[in-house]
């Protein structure tokens, strides 16, 4: 990640719905926050797609495209639509998209 830790401007809280059964369907429960990071936001294509960036931790390994980002600061929501962790895992990157459900 160009930058380093100072990049890591923004703060994330990620959260995943309660409830329900497997994949998306049948999730009707509230958001719960799981964990909350700093982050760096890119936004990518008009600004409605965006990367994420974090630094690793254990807590990464869980997320998926069923959770979603909600940025501390604004309130803006983000669909997570992939998680990547970098080759040694010091920094995780999150494909999001605002303003879709």
């Amino acid at each position: 990640m160009t930058g380093g830790a100072g990049a890591l401007r923004e703060r994330v809280f990620l959260q995943k719905q309660a409830g329900g059964g497997g994949g998306s369907v049948g999730f009707n429960g509230a958001w719960e926050t799981k964990l909350s990071a700093a982050c760096r936001i890119q936004p990518l294509l008009g600004g409605k797609t965006l990367i994420l960036t974090m630094r690793g931790q254990p807590a990464l390994d869980a997320v998926d495209s069923t959770w979603r980002a909600r940025n501390a600061r604004s309130g803006t929501v983000y669909n997570i639509r992939s998680v990547e962790p970098d080759e040694s895992y010091d920094f995780w990157t999150l494909l999001a998209e605002s303003g879709v459900n």
